[in-house]
């Protein structure tokens, strides 16, 4: 599994396994409990919307290798 920060508003997280990324993604967004992620989340995104990596607003998304 691999982090990377893009810019202050981007977190994305690679890895080759879409289990693993899917539940690191989402065991993250639970433990900012009691506070709430209102942004873009995508667990995995899908081809179709690697555009959303310039959005300018924040953004926590995983991406695989293949």
């Amino acid at each position: 599994l691999t982090i990377k920060e893009q810019k202050p508003s981007v977190s994305i997280f690679i890895s080759n396994s879409k289990n693993r990324l899917s539940s690191v993604l989402f065991t993250l967004r639970s433990i900012l409990y009691p506070f709430r992620w209102w942004h873009v989340f995508i667990s995995i995104v899908p081809l179709s919307l690697m555009d959303v990596i310039d959005a300018p607003v924040p953004v926590l998304l995983g991406l695989t290798k293949d």
